[in-house]
């Protein structure tokens, strides 16, 4: 019997279900970034081990709820060239483009989330992660395009067979550089919107959890085989901890509107630069 590797919240990608019998492209991947994550916690015959971690909605439906505004010029640019993209740089866009997906269906922008829907698809074909059948989520989209709780259920149960995909065929290293991306994206469009006092609280809100997401995130890229690819992502995402755990414990009400700004600045830079670093 096989040990359980059941870990929640593996994934930020959408609408993946079986193995590619045969490439879909004449790519050569080069799949040295591999990560063992029942191995790497020390798992042991029929244990297993819950992990929080990010996922293309958490972000984007916290903004909603707390009355935040929707900017699209926030989003990724859509990049339709994935024949230059290395297995590292597609496996990232993939978890930017997720999280912007679940921002545009969360405000009820169903034309734009439509096209990163359109383009994760390709890229996850491109990458031989055969979906379902040939277009099946821009199809099942479109079908659901002005019903954004049938999106988010869309979303959420490619979520899940994602996750089984990508560890039943032993790319759960992919499966992390998505996570870095869905989470990256997510914490640039939650502190992009942190311009009232509202805007703060709703980001301390969340927060707690994040800071948790995050945690469990830099831990597995401690156990990520391609060392150097790993140190830059562990290096960015350490910076983000500390840049954003040194802004929760300043006395945001004893501060002037100038100096919350400024304040608030010095994090989005620290995001700005990581997030830019990462686009591909």
């Amino acid at each position: 019997m096989t040990r359980s590797k059941y870990i929640a919240g593996i994934l930020a990608i959408v609408m993946v279900s079986c193995a590619s019998e045969a490439p879909l492209t004449d790519h050569e991947w080069d799949y040295h970034a591999t990560l063992d994550i029942a191995d790497s916690l020390g798992l042991k015959e029929n244990e297993a081990r819950i992990l929080l971690l990010p996922a293309p909605l958490q972000v984007p439906n916290n903004l909603k709820l707390t009355g935040a505004d929707y900017h699209p010029s926030l989003l990724v640019e859509l990049s339709k060239d994935a024949a230059s993209r290395t297995q590292y740089e597609a496996a990232i866009a993939v978890g930017l483009y997720a999280t912007d997906l679940g921002y545009s269906i969360m405000f009820e922008d169903y034309s734009t989330g439509m096209q990163y829907a359109k383009t994760i698809e390709s890229i996850l074909q491109f990458m031989n992660i055969r979906i379902a059948e040939k277009n099946v989520l821009a199809k099942r989209f479109e079908q659901h395009r002005n019903s954004m709780d049938s999106l988010s259920v869309l979303v959420l149960e490619s979520y899940q067979k994602a996750g089984q995909y990508l560890q039943e065929n032993q790319q759960e290293g992919l499966g992390l550089l998505m996570m870095v991306g869905c989470y990256v994206e997510g914490m640039y469009l939650a502190f992009e919107s942190i311009n009232t006092e509202k805007g703060y609280e709703a980001f301390a809100s969340m927060w707690p959890q994040q800071n948790l997401y995050l945690d469990n995130v830099l831990m597995l890229l401690g156990y990520y085989s391609a060392a150097g690819e790993a140190d830059i992502l562990i290096e960015g995402m350490s910076d983000i901890k500390v840049a954003l755990a040194q802004w929760m414990k300043l006395d945001h009400k004893r501060l002037n509107k100038v100096e919350q700004e400024k304040q608030a600045e010095k994090v989005r830079t620290v995001i700005w630069n990581f997030r830019q670093s990462i686009i591909s």
